[in-house]
């Protein structure tokens, strides 16, 4: 299941398991996740999650800001539209961070396939 590592400033807040659905951040206490900072907008980003329709078991986690103040980065660029997370992306909204974990992520390394030079094809 994916989660995210909320950090204020360096220091360790919490880790918030993500299901299936929309997930809200933001400065106002309806939000899903309410941060208590000056920089973050009232209804400051959202995160998406849905099965993937590729991978059985596999869900694909977006972000998106909501058209706040001071926008939303991922891995220190602002994103300007919906961005697609993958495992360890970093998601900056004010003074806070969230590390995207995945742990059922697809490992590519098991998967790929190595060709010797010496052999023709």
């Amino acid at each position: 299941m994916p989660q995210i590592e909320h950090t204020q400033e360096g220091s360790f807040v919490q880790k918030i398991a993500l299901n299936e659905g929309e997930v809200r951040l933001g400065r106002r206490r309806d939000n899903d996740i309410c941060l208590d900072d000056h920089s973050v907008s009232g209804h400051h980003a959202a995160l998406i999650i849905v099965p993937d329709n590729y991978f059985q078991g596999q869900m694909v986690c977006t972000v998106k800001d909501l058209g706040s103040t001071n926008g939303t980065l991922v891995n220190g660029r602002i994103i300007k539209a919906t961005y697609r997370l993958t495992h360890h992306d970093v998601i900056q909204i004010g003074l806070q961070a969230f590390k995207f974990i995945d742990d059922n992520r697809d490992d590519y390394d098991t998967t790929r396939i190595l060709l010797r030079e010496d052999v023709g094809l």
